[in-house]
């Protein structure tokens, strides 16, 4: 997505690229101001490269895992028990 052009991408692309489905594409138009549109009313809806960078880059940044990590228990050889992370 790189160079002097400018390329359309099509909802099935997007769809591709993204792994979701194409009304989930189209949620995220609505809800979270996904750039998708359609060049003529008849067109198939897409986004433009440069547009698609643009929002992308302005999303919030993942944060910290939500659940911490769960401690095992293991027994060793001896039959005695002790936790650890693994």
């Amino acid at each position: 997505m790189t160079g002097s052009t400018d390329g359309w991408l099509q909802l099935a692309e997007l769809s591709e690229l993204f792994g979701l489905s194409e009304e989930s594409i189209k949620r995220l138009a609505k809800s979270h101001g996904f750039p998708l549109r359609r060049l003529t009313p008849y067109a198939t809806p897409g986004v433009i490269q440069s547009e698609l960078l643009r929002w992308l880059k302005a999303q919030p940044l993942v944060g910290p895992a939500v659940r911490a990590k769960k401690q095992r228990v293991r027994k060793s050889p001896s039959g005695s028990v002790s936790q650890g992370n693994r």
